[in-house]
C-alpha cells in the first residue's frame, strides 16, 4: 500500500495506475466511474468525510494557516509520478486511494471461483482489519526539528497526535471488531459511508448525558459513549466535546469540555527530536474497558440551590481555540449541537436539606 502515516505521498501514474474497462480499454480512474457496477458504495461515499478530506472547509481553513504538504499526504495521497502534482484531489480519500495500483484491485480477498471477475486482483491480508486505516489515523507529532527545516524529511516525535488505533487496541472492542466493522460497515446498505464525529445523528445515538447527587450540594455529570470502541472526543486533535449545563430556569451555570489540551513548547523545550507541542490535559471518555460497551467521564458540579433537574447540552467543536482566532469560519459551521435535554437529577433523596448544612 505505501502508506506510511503521512511521511510520503503515495507515487501514483496516472495511465499505468489506474483500473481500465475491460472492452474500451478506458481509464477508469475517477471514483465515478466506479458507480455503474457499485452503486450504493459510490454514493455512501460520496456523502462521506473521506470524500471532502481535501476540500472540506474546516481543512481548507486550517491548510491555510499551516500549509505542510505532510498534512496533504493523508488528506488526498496520491501524487502524480509524471509531474508530482495531486491526483484528482477533489475527491479526497477515494477509490483509487485505497483500492487501485498498477491496473489491479486490492482487496482483502479476491472474487470467489464461482463468480466472474471483472477486475484483477492484488490480495492484501491485512486490507480487512484497522491497519490500513491507522495508516492515517494512528501517528505522533513530527519532531520540531523536522518541522523547522521544511527541506528535511518528517520524522515523528515521541508524542502522540491522533491515536485511535491504539485507543481502540487497548479497549474492550479489541478482541471483538475492528475500525472496519463499525465504520466501513461490510454487508450493508450503510458500507463505506465512514460515519464518525462528523455523523451528528451517530453521536446522538452513541452519547448520553446522566446526573446524580453524589453529595448534598455536589452532583456528578457524566458522558457516556455507547459501542464507541476508542476514546472520545479522537482523532483532530482540535476536536472537543462540549458539555454545558443549564440550571432549572434556563440560566447558563457551567461548561464541561472533554478534549486533548495541549500547549506550545517553550523555547527551552524546543529540541530537534522534540515535539512542538506539550499535552497538558487528557479529559476525554476513555475507551470502554474488557467486557464492556459503554465508557463515561465524570464530572462535579457544586449547586448550593440543590435543584431537582438540569438542561444538559453536548456540543462538538472542531476548532481550538487558536484557530477561532485566525479561521473565517463562522462558529455555526465549526460548532453543532449533538443533543439538549432536561435531566431529572438521581439521588437527591439520600441527601436532607440537614446534610446540606
Amino acid at each position: 500500500m505505501k502508506f506510511d502515516k503521512g511521511i510520503h505521498p503515495v507515487s501514483f501514474h496516472p495511465d499505468s495506475d489506474p483500473i481500465r474497462d475491460r472492452e474500451s480499454l478506458k481509464l477508469l480512474d475517477s471514483a465515478a466511474d466506479c458507480k455503474p457496477c457499485h452503486k450504493s458504495v459510490y454514493e455512501n461515499w460520496s456523502r462521506s468525510r473521506h470524500k471532502v478530506a481535501h476540500t472540506n472547509e474546516i481543512y481548507r481553513s486550517s491548510f491555510s494557516q499551516e500549509p505542510m504538504q505532510w498534512c496533504e499526504n493523508c488528506h488526498s495521497p496520491l501524487r502524480s509520478s509524471l509531474d508530482q502534482t495531486l491526483f484528482k484531489s477533489e475527491e479526497g480519500i477515494s477509490c483509487n486511494v485505497c483500492h487501485v495500483r498498477e491496473g489491479k484491485i486490492l482487496s482483502s480477498e479476491g472474487p470467489k471461483p464461482s463468480q466472474k471477475s471483472y477486475h484483477e486482483y492484488i490480495v492484501i491480508d491485512s486490507f480487512g482489519t484497522g491497519e490500513l486505516c491507522a495508516s492515517c489515523h494512528q501517528f505522533n507529532f513530527p519532531t520540531w526539528g523536522s518541522l523547522a527545516d521544511r527541506d528535511s524529511p518528517i520524522e515523528y516525535s515521541n508524542l502522540n497526535m491522533q491515536g485511535t488505533a491504539d485507543e481502540w487496541r487497548h479497549s474492550g472492542f479489541a478482541n471483538e471488531s475492528n475500525c472496519i466493522d463499525c465504520h466501513l460497515a461490510p454487508a450493508t446498505k450503510n458500507t463505506h459511508s465512514f460515519r464518525g464525529g462528523h455523523s451528528i445523528p451517530e453521536l446522538r445515538k452513541s452519547l448520553e448525558v446522566e446526573a446524580e447527587y453524589v453529595g448534598p450540594r455536589t452532583i456528578a455529570v457524566r458522558v457516556v459513549s455507547i459501542g464507541i470502541g476508542h476514546s472520545y472526543p479522537t482523532g483532530d486533535l482540535f476536536r472537543a466535546l462540549r458539555l454545558k449545563v443549564y440550571s432549572e430556569s434556563g440560566k447558563f451555570r457551567e461548561e464541561f469540555t472533554l478534549r486533548k489540551l495541549y500547549r506550545n513548547a517553550t523555547k527551552e523545550e524546543k529540541k530537534r527530536s522534540s515535539p512542538p507541542r506539550v499535552l497538558e490535559a487528557d479529559t476525554r471518555i476513555p475507551p470502554p474497558s474488557e467486557n464492556k460497551s459503554t465508557a463515561q467521564k465524570e464530572f462535579f458540579l457544586d449547586v448550593p440551590d440543590r435543584p431537582r433537574k438540569l438542561k444538559l447540552e453536548l456540543w462538538i467543536d472542531y476548532l481550538n481555540d487558536v484557530e477561532k482566532i485566525f479561521s473565517h469560519l463562522k462558529r455555526t459551521e465549526t460548532l453543532k449541537k449533538i443533543s439538549s435535554e432536561w435531566i431529572q437529577i438521581k439521588g437527591r433523596e439520600n441527601f436532607t436539606e440537614r446534610d446540606a448544612g
